[in-house]
């Protein structure tokens, strides 16, 4: 995996470090080490059940492809199956998400980045 931009990927656990803590319980992060030598990899977990893919692969993605896809597969992957059954949760994670993208994204970005998170 090529490396990773270290702030990126805090920001990303952040994130879904304030929808764990507004779950009341129903979320959770689990670390896993699929490979003896590699570093653990972070996932979400709602409910007994991982949610898609690695923190880590996000913020690959961010550094390999494009930041703009990455963060919007984030969403809709990770915060957005919370809407429903952890509502305070997707709120939090939506208002840290939107300060995110507008520290990542230039400002003719931030209006679309708010209509996406909050309709």
């Amino acid at each position: 995996m090529s490396k990773i931009d270290n702030d990126k990927l805090k920001k990303l656990l952040k994130i879904v470090e304030i929808a764990v803590e507004h779950s009341d319980g129903q979320l959770r992060i689990v670390t896993k080490n699929e490979k003896g030598n590699d570093p653990a990899h972070h996932y979400v977990e709602l409910e007994g059940q991982c949610i898609e893919h690695s923190i880590e692969s996000y913020a690959w993605m961010g550094e390999t492809r494009c930041w703009d896809d990455a963060l919007t597969y984030f969403f809709v992957l990770v915060i957005l199956p919370l809407k429903r059954k952890a509502p305070q949760s997707f709120e939090k994670a939506c208002e840290e998400t939107l300060l995110f993208a507008e520290l990542i994204f230039p400002k003719e970005k931030h209006a679309s980045w708010k209509k996406l998170l909050y309709g």
